[in-house]
C-alpha cells in the first residue's frame, strides 16, 4: 500500500508520461502549422527550414506535460495531504 503522502507525486509521474503520450501529435500538428506560416512568408512553403516548427512542438510538449503534471499534483495533494495546521 502507497501512503497518502506519496501519492500525489506518484500521480504527477504517470501522469507526466500519458501527457507527453498525448501531447506529441498536438505539438506535431503545432509544429506543421507553425513552419507552414513561417514559410509562406518566403517564396516555398517551408522555405528549407524547420527549425521553428521544432522549437514550438518543443515548447508545446514541455508546456502541456508541466501544465498537466502540475494540475494532478496539487489536486491530488489537496486530496490526500491534510495539512497539520
Amino acid at each position: 500500500m502507497i501512503d497518502d503522502s506519496k501519492k500525489p507525486l506518484l500521480f504527477a509521474f504517470i501522469v507526466a508520461g500519458l501527457a507527453a503520450t498525448v501531447s506529441v501529435p498536438l505539438s506535431y500538428i503545432v509544429g506543421t502549422v507553425t513552419t507552414i506560416a513561417f514559410g509562406t512568408v518566403h517564396d516555398t512553403v517551408g522555405a528549407g527550414d524547420v527549425t521553428f516548427g521544432i522549437i514550438t512542438g518543443a515548447i508545446t510538449t514541455l508546456f502541456f506535460v508541466a501544465y498537466t503534471s502540475y494540475a494532478t499534483y496539487s489536486f491530488s495533494k489537496a486530496k490526500y495531504v491534510k495539512d497539520s495546521i
